[in-house]
């Protein structure tokens, strides 16, 4: 039966639809299930290793409470606090149950959802009504689902089966350097993987996505480059680089030809001059840079000292007013506080790199997508999130899964 229920979490936080009716996933209600027969397990560890992220979940249940006081956003507050708590009881959940990481390939698994998104992004490509047909089906609040009723149906953004495109071209690129760093893998493998991440985030027509993929290729030409170096004076490699290289070269080929057929397509036409706005500074980026900036400048030292220990919850207030600030470092400083803000960013996206460059050089992706967009309101993304950093942090702790 424990095996069951993590696959079922497995494959539901990857492959399965939203349950339509409240957009979570339909294992959702058995993770807190677990948690209410195990809440013993979950406090002993909570006070060993796992204090901080309990910490965190005590300053999101107190900053939901405090927030309580504004009649008129109760019911959006405890549903974005149970969101929340759901997505850490997944990190005691992934934490208690290492066996099974160890017992089932992770990575494999990963790369078969990474390969799940290139076929969508295919269908998005080829044939947009029968996407958001089936869209409709995996989640009908998304909003490639949306965009057909608002506008030319052509030139809609992909989003994957989850809501916002932004998510999906960070993840991607997140599961890239995942796979790339946690798996000995060909170049012709490698140079796949690239092409199909590339066609992705053409497809989500997204700037931080773009940034993202930009700065995962600089880091893995890094790597490629250093083992290059480290080879080229062994005996025996020298052939293994040159057929590397061909490979390589057969690659850049292959983008010169079917990039012309690329081109025309009137989706990637509009992706690139999306991006070309966004850094003229005339495209969303810039309204997100305006809205920072007004977020900021409502932002006090009244309200900086009122959110130091705790927030007012999932809906981020400013002055009783809700603000959107499309920035997850000041949404969780105003949402649960301060304290909760520097636990957080410290254990999860600095604490790993302390620990192991190489099995943290994934978290790079999310920390850009967290300070560009907020990115953690999308469940199934959060629910990755902490199955990927469950499993890098215990292969640091135990050298290999």
């Amino acid at each position: 039966m424990r095996s069951y229920l993590f696959l079922f979490i497995l494959f539901d936080i990857t492959f399965l639809p939203y349950f339509w009716a409240l957009s979570i996933p339909f294992s959702m209600p058995f993770v807190f299930l677990w948690a209410f027969i195990n809440i013993g397990k979950i406090y002993e560890y909570g006070n060993k290793e796992g204090k901080y992220p309990a910490l965190i979940v005590f300053t999101i249940i107190l900053s939901t409470i405090v927030g309580y006081q504004y009649d008129e956003y109760i019911y959006k507050n405890s549903v974005i606090a149970i969101n929340f708590i759901y997505i850490f009881i997944l990190w005691f959940y992934f934490s208690l149950n290492t066996k099974l990481l160890y017992r089932y390939d992770i990575v494999k698994l990963l790369s078969c959802f990474y390969t799940f998104v290139f076929l969508w992004a295919l269908l998005f490509y080829f044939d947009k009504d029968t996407y958001v047909s089936l869209l409709g089906i995996w989640n009908a609040r998304s909003a490639g689902t949306f965009s057909k009723l608002f506008e030319d149906i052509s030139y809609f953004r992909f989003s994957f089966i989850w809501t916002d495109p932004n998510n999906i071209s960070y993840v991607i690129s997140s599961l890239l350097l995942f796979i790339f760093f946690t798996r000995t893998l060909s170049i012709l493998k490698i140079l796949i993987l690239y092409l199909m991440a590339v066609f992705i985030v053409l497809m989500t027509m997204s700037a931080g996505g773009f940034i993202t993929l930009a700065l995962s290729t600089v880091i893995m030409l890094i790597d490629v480059f250093y083992r290059f170096v480290k080879s080229a004076g062994r005996e025996g490699k020298l052939p293994i680089v040159g057929g590397s290289l061909i490979i390589t070269l057969f690659g850049l080929l292959f983008l010169s030809y079917f990039g012309d057929l690329l081109m025309q397509n009137d989706t990637i036409i509009y992706s690139l001059s999306r991006f070309e706005d966004n850094l003229a500074g005339d495209g969303a980026g810039s309204g997100r840079v305006d809205i920072l900036k007004k977020v900021i400048g409502l932002v006090g030292f009244e309200q900086l000292i009122a959110s130091f220990f705790v927030g007012f919850g999932g809906i981020t207030l400013v002055g009783g007013d809700s603000v959107s600030p499309h920035n997850g470092h000041i949404f969780w400083w105003l949402s649960f506080g301060v304290i909760s803000y520097v636990i957080f960013i410290g254990y999860f996206f600095i604490r790993p790199f302390f620990r192991n460059i190489q099995y943290s050089l994934w978290l790079i992706p999310f920390i850009l997508g967290f300070t560009i967009n907020i990115m953690l309101g999308e469940l199934k993304l959060f629910s990755l999130f902490m199955l990927m950093y469950t499993y890098s942090t215990h292969k640091m702790d135990k050298g290999s899964l």
